[in-house]
């Protein structure tokens, strides 16, 4: 008779069962792990587009002679000129900027000295749907003095969620904004 041998490696049951472990605890942590990024993301862009806001805010207190527009790009924000046109509630999906706008037409033409000051953010469709609140008609913020001008809907002294950020998990991050170009955000992620 022969001295047992010790067993130096693992069996094929023992190296099936840890596998089946991994995968179960796999599946469970991989979603996880992708709604924390969505609502990070649409978090992110909701807090960009405020702070952009704030700044375009504070730019039209330093150039007090012209007033500062804040707008929704027409296409991809690569361009960086042209402001949306049409009021659909999409209309900030594209990215959006802020100039200097010396004749007060809305329209960001460096013919007429106008000066771009930024621009920023491109939502991915798949990821992040930006909506625009319907009581809001304009199409652009018009900042002069640090003060807000907001064409509303129905002459509504109501002023609804401005733009909303949705995730494709359905969270929301949600910029409110006041007639004096405040805003303030609440996430519901």
């Amino acid at each position: 008779m022969g001295t047992p041998r010790k067993s130096t490696g693992f069996s094929i049951l023992e190296i099936m069962v840890s596998l089946t472990v991994i995968a179960i605890l796999s599946g469970i942590a991989v979603p996880a792990i992708g709604g924390l990024l969505d609502r990070n993301r649409t978090k992110a862009a909701a807090i960009q587009f405020q702070d952009n806001l704030r700044q375009a805010r504070y730019e039209s207190k330093t150039h007090s002679t012209a007033s500062i527009t804040f707008c929704a790009l027409e296409t991809s924000y690569s361009e960086k000129t042209k402001c949306i046109a049409s009021n659909g509630k999409f209309r900030f999906q594209n990215g959006w900027q802020w100039f200097v706008d010396n004749n007060g037409d809305g329209a960001y033409t460096t013919a007429d000295g106008d000066r771009l000051l930024g621009n920023s953010y491109e939502a991915d469709d798949n990821d992040i749907t930006i909506e625009v609140s319907v009581r809001i008609l304009n199409n652009a913020i018009t900042y002069n003095n640090g003060k807000a001008t907001i064409l509303k809907a129905n002459n509504s002294n109501v002023i609804t969620p401005f733009v909303t950020f949705t995730n494709k998990s359905g969270g929301t991050s949600t910029v409110y904004f006041d007639d004096t170009g405040r805003s303030t955000l609440e996430h519901v992620l």
